[in-house]
């Protein structure tokens, strides 16, 4: 699912607990009890001790399930008990990461990214992350088209690709749209909590294709411009897993809806 796994790394771990975090924060919303929002929230904060853009990318798959949820509920009341439990799981998460970073010392997180000056320190022609991730020289400005280090419709092949899928843009484009399409069809024809996973599904990744969109945007030197896409392959083979467990309940749940 990742080849990082197969060398220890803090951000491993990280993305352990992150994921973690993200099925008690499912939990957390559907249950409306202070205990699992309060967990929830201690195990998010936690995570983004070790790796930001994972939790992140938890984020905003929790928001697509909140918003799933609001879509399911029936009535101000469990309305209002949903927003609640995210609400308490956001202000956990927001007040225990803040401690962790003031009282961990050393640099914030992603230390190369929130100061990529530091890399022009070095005073070379070539992409020093480059060469030292990769032992081959690259000239400096000779990656990307235009702004972006990584063309966008790569950037998706990228992802796609870690998850050992290789295939055209239309190919690609074909599998999103039925991406969306299963993620409806779960909403509108499983009657159980599987109805949601969707959207959750959905959730990953967008949170995944966003951030990834973002590094190769944002930043010009190959670690920090390829981030996203060398780390996504676990989120994207999850975003399937969701898809594919949801649509095995949507034959036996359509016949009891028709």
């Amino acid at each position: 699912m990742s080849t990082d796994f197969t060398e220890y790394h803090a951000e491993a771990f990280g993305r352990a607990v992150a994921f973690c975090a993200l099925a008690l924060g499912i939990y957390a919303i559907r249950q409306r009890r202070w205990g699992p929002a309060v967990t929830a929230g201690v195990v998010l904060a936690a995570a983004s001790g070790t790796h930001l853009v994972l939790v992140v990318v938890v984020v905003i798959a929790l928001c697509f399930a909140g918003a799933a949820e609001l879509l399911r509920d029936e009535g101000n009341r469990a309305r209002l008990m949903t927003l609640r439990q995210g609400v308490v799981l956001a202000a956990v998460s927001v007040f225990l990461g803040a401690l962790i970073r003031v009282f961990a010392g050393g640099s914030f997180g992603l230390g190369g990214a929130s100061n990529p000056s530091g890399y022009a320190a070095i005073h070379t022609s070539f992409d020093p992350t480059f060469y030292l991730f990769t032992g081959k020289f690259l000239p400096l400005g000779a990656a990307g088209s235009g702004h972006w280090y990584v063309p966008p419709a790569r950037v998706v092949g990228d992802i796609t690709a870690g998850a050992g899928i290789f295939w055209p843009a239309w190919g690609l484009l074909l599998l999103y749209t039925g991406c969306v399409l299963a993620a409806i069809l779960l909403f509108v024809l499983v009657r159980t909590d599987l109805r949601t996973i969707g959207m959750i599904g959905a959730g990953i990744l967008a949170g995944l294709i966003g951030t990834a969109l973002f590094f190769s945007y944002h930043y010009q030197v190959y670690i920090d411009g390829t981030f996203a896409p060398r780390r996504s392959s676990i989120g994207s083979a999850m975003s399937g897993s969701c898809w594919l467990t949801g649509c095995a309940r949507i034959r036996p749940a359509a016949r009891g809806f028709w």
